[in-house]
């Protein structure tokens, strides 16, 4: 036992014990401001260029402020930035560069708990101090208890929360040294500890109580008792001044410090009173102060966030009436504290705990209302407790501390063990926050980032929408509105790629309604109207676009990527007139932005004139977007249209030069493979032109224009080899067929279809079957396309009836559509899964059946389909499998969550 009493040996019980209790989260990922405060931090993850580069920096970032673009004000607390300079460091010395490393959290980590066993370790020298015959079972187990107690977790689990961490041990640091200088503290010491208070407020302003602080340590002294040299702790206010020396230098540096932090940084400016008056904050504090003593001794249902309606201000002693209530608790306490007198060591009791919560009561408005790491050091003032309860039990019953003690400690390691597997990664932290806190708006926000994180968007839905619904109805603060206009801005932009686009319309203009955290309207922002420029354009709403598009280039906030994109929308949509004066526009903003820019105005240029039927002028403005074009543009789009140019002015041969020239640089651009295999099967090199099409069916096996061109070849080929069999009126088919075609590359879709039905009467008997279901799929393929989805249905039906089930795969596809578009998706899904049943297959079978039942509300038939598709299919398409397996997580996740609902 006497081995204990060492300091080193104590130390190394804390270190073993912290590595052993916080193994969970030595991995854990980044959660929550993490991403914001380090791994988004450029500036952090910087290559080290040698000392003299990196003192000048952080020389650069104290003495001159904030930099341009410093989102993060490194400054501001700079000495907890520091601290994640030294973990890249570290990092970049085991050769890891990128924060998405998934060893790039580690560091952090260890540099956290290392940090928490130093608190400990101090809160246990200074127990020593105070407490000196107890021997180690008091100072060895109280700071053990301060190791292990289950709201440490956040400040410690969290590499956001160092801030709590690091501040604590600079000021426990300051309160060692000035106790152990209590009989000779002269000036020297006292600037000793003014440099570590220095340090604390540089890693949090909560620091500032330090003064006070090493005010009444200064007032508390000894005096024996008895013949057994016990001591008795007293308290005299003479002692405390007389220790100015102590006190006086860090009550400089913290009222400098201070007025330096309000004057430039100032954390709570714009904030308003918890509860919008210094009154509801006052009777708010009663409620807040009880729950943070209930949090000491019964460390249950722990949170990250408590913020955002999880606890309602007061608005007065009576409402709610735990108002009045809180406040005799509290008012109980203090008393209960000082009657005690030296027994319960009073002064460093719960007058202590309430002096050193005092900077977060929200007496000064700060933006975060209540979190579990602001007891972090805090907890230090009821341990002092704890260890005049343990000397005081010893003393009366000896041997009930040893029990005490060890009953604590395992009861605080399995809740924190348990705490910890929350801190592993975003999606559980902020799960497990919405089931402690369901009217906590920002940790639903918190869980639907995560969520999106994982590409389950129908949860990152539901989540923000939660958040939505907690926050419309309540009078915002600052964050509060923060978190209310980026869960509408998300949403809206989920919804959008949901093709949910109605919804993300309604958010945006919900979001434009708005004002910004700082009072100014979202309306003058440039973002929002952009985003809703792109949904009415995706809605076919052009005047409501038209109308974006104008608001967004008469904005001053409007970036030049929105204005060009705004004014090549408006001069897409714009009438002949209007057109030129919107384009001049957009080429005046594209050659102040150069790169594409320029390429871009000429190719939108040459589109409306290809619109328009001026196909000389149009060709002419496609061959200065590729004069213009740099890498990463539209080349191939712009000779691609180049050659439609051409082939509406009559010059084929020139046209299939520039196609053919097109594939040589982009062998994969499938429209040209099929405008080529069209103009050559027109110019019957049938050989060349069965390659372009299969070129794009190898990429999309159903792809209705490369199969049409196939087949044509093949009815050419019938007609030029003719047959044994007495055809009726073969040549007058054929004419019929070819003239509809032509009729068909000329536009007028209703001629064709005239003839291709005068073709399909006179393909009747036996030898002609063929031809006829060519034709019928023809016709079916036009009504679709012309939207006449009866005469299309019929088609598909007649189809059905003739051909073998190995032949309908070349159609099955397109039929299931045509059917969707009359009765539904369930009508489609039920056809097709018989269709599947009787043998017909498609490579995209699976995964169609999965779609269809999708979209018809069948959530457990989608997965099962998409499951199959992803089993059977020998699908190639990475991104598609990843598109399913992303929306078979979210399918299985809407189906947890009603299964959650039900229960």
């Amino acid at each position: 036992m006497n081995n204990l009493n060492k300091p080193v040996i104590q130390f190394f019980i804390l270190l073993l014990a912290g590595f052993v209790l916080y193994a969970p989260a030595m991995d854990g990922q980044w959660v929550f401001d993490d991403e914001r405060l380090v791994t988004g931090h450029e500036w952090l993850w910087r290559d080290w260029e040698g000392p003299s580069e990196e003192l000048e920096s952080w020389r650069d970032i104290l003495v001159s402020g904030p930099r341009v673009g410093d989102e993060v004000r490194t400054g501001f607390r700079p000495v907890r930035f520091i601290s994640y300079r030294l973990d890249v460091l570290i990092l970049r010395s085991m050769g890891i560069s990128d924060p998405e490393d998934p060893k790039a959290t580690i560091p952090f980590h260890i540099h956290n708990l290392l940090l928490h066993v130093g608190c400990a370790f101090l809160l246990c020298m200074m127990i020593r101090k105070w407490w000196p015959g107890e021997g180690a079972i008091v100072s060895l187990g109280v700071s053990l208890v301060f190791l292990t107690h289950p709201v440490q977790s956040e400040a410690v689990a969290w590499i956001s929360g160092r801030r709590d961490v690091l501040f604590a041990f600079f000021y426990l640091s300051a309160l060692l040294l000035a106790v152990y200088s209590r009989n000779h503290g002269g000036w020297a010491r006292g600037i000793c500890i003014a440099l570590l208070a220095a340090l604390a407020m540089s890693a949090k302003e909560m620091a500032a109580t330090l003064p006070l602080c090493l005010f009444l340590f200064s007032c508390v002294h000894r005096n024996p008792v008895d013949q057994d040299e016990r001591e008795k702790l007293s308290f005299s206010l003479s002692n405390g001044w007389h220790s100015y020396r102590i006190w006086l230098p860090s009550l400089l540096v913290v009222l400098a410090l201070t007025w330096d932090l309000l004057s430039q940084h100032h954390p709570g400016a714009g904030t308003e009173y918890w509860g919008g008056s210094l009154w509801a904050t006052i009777w708010t504090l009663g409620r807040v102060l009880s729950r943070y003593v209930l949090l000491v001794f019964f460390p249950f249902n722990l949170t990250v966030d408590y913020s955002y309606a999880a606890i309602v201000p007061s608005s007065g002693p009576f409402d709610p009436w735990t108002s009045i209530l809180g406040w005799i608790f509290v008012l109980y306490l203090l008393h209960r504290a000082w009657r005690k007198g030296p027994e319960f060591f009073s002064v460093l009791s719960w007058p202590l705990f309430f002096l050193l919560l005092s900077p977060v009561l929200q007496i000064i408005p700060h933006p975060e209302r209540f979190a579990e790491r602001f007891l972090y050091l805090p907890l230090m003032a009821p341990l002092f407790l704890l260890a005049s309860l343990l000397v005081t039990v010893e003393r009366k019953y000896p041997g009930w501390r040893s029990l005490i003690l060890p009953l604590v400690l395992i009861v605080f390691s399995v809740m924190t063990q348990s705490r910890l597997q929350d801190w592993q990664g975003p999606y559980e932290l902020w799960t497990s926050a919405t089931e402690k806190q369901p009217n906590c708006a920002r940790a639903w926000f918190g869980l639907a980032d995560a969520a999106r994180d994982k590409g389950w968007n129908r949860v990152a839905i539901d989540g923000l929408t939660r958040s939505i619904d907690l926050l419309e109805p309540v009078q915002r603060d600052a964050l509060q509105q923060g978190t209310y206009l980026q869960s509408l801005q998300i949403r809206a932009g989920l919804n959008a790629a949901a093709s949910h686009l109605e919804g993300a319309k309604l958010d945006l203009l919900q979001l434009v309604e708005e004002d910004d955290t700082d009072g100014s309207p979202v309306a003058e922002q440039s973002l929002p109207w952009f985003e809703l420029m792109k949904v009415h354009i995706r809605l076919s709403e052009d005047e409501a676009a038209r109308d974006t598009a104008n608001r967004l280039v008469d904005l001053e906030s409007t970036l030049p990527e929105q204005k060009l994109e705004a004014l090549l929308l408006l001069s897409a949509i714009a009438d002949k007139e209007s057109f030129s004066g919107y384009i001049e526009k957009a080429r005046t903003v594209a050659v102040n932005l150069g790169g594409n820019a320029p390429s871009r105005v000429s190719y939108q240029e040459g589109m409306s004139l290809l619109q328009w039927e001026q196909f000389e002028s149009a060709l002419n403005c496609f061959q200065i977007a590729l004069r213009t074009i740099e890498d990463g543009g539209r080349a191939s789009t712009a000779r691609y249209r180049q050659a439609e140019c051409l082939l509406k002015l009559g010059r084929p041969q020139d046209a299939r030069k520039v196609l053919v020239e097109l594939l040589e640089i982009d062998p994969e651009h499938l429209p040209s493979h099929l405008s080529l295999g069209e103009l050559l099967l027109s110019s019957q090199d049938r050989e060349q032109a069965r390659f372009h099409f299969e070129k794009v069916l190898e990429k999309f096996p159903g792809n209705a224009q490369a199969i049409q061109g196939l087949r044509q070849m093949l009815v050419r080929d019938r007609i030029e080899q003719g047959g044994a069999e007495a055809l009726p009126d073969p040549t007058r088919i054929s004419t019929l067929t070819l003239l509809a075609e032509k009729l068909l590359d000329e536009g007028k879709e209703e001629k064709a279809r005239e003839a291709f039905v005068e073709a399909e009467k006179q393909a009747e008997g036996p030898a002609e079957l063929e031809r006829r279901l060519d034709l019928l799929l023809r016709l079916a393929r036009l009504d679709a396309r012309r939207g006449e989805w009866k005469l299309s249905g019929e088609n598909y039906s007649k189809l059905m009836d003739k051909v073998k089930l190995e032949a309908r795969s070349e159609f099955i596809l397109e039929a299931t559509e045509v059917l969707r578009r009359q009765q539904g998706p369930e009508t489609a899904f039920l056809f097709l899964e018989r269709q599947e049943t009787e043998g017909v297959k498609h490579p995209s079978m699976f995964v169609q059946l999965g779609a269809l039942a999708d979209q018809a509300g069948m959530p457990d038939e989608a997965r099962q389909w998409y499951q199959r598709h992803l089993d059977e299919s020998g699908d190639d398409d990475e991104d598609r499998k990843r598109r399913l397996r992303d929306r078979i997580n979210e399918l299985e996740g809407l189906e947890n969550a009603g299964d959650q609902g039900d229960s």
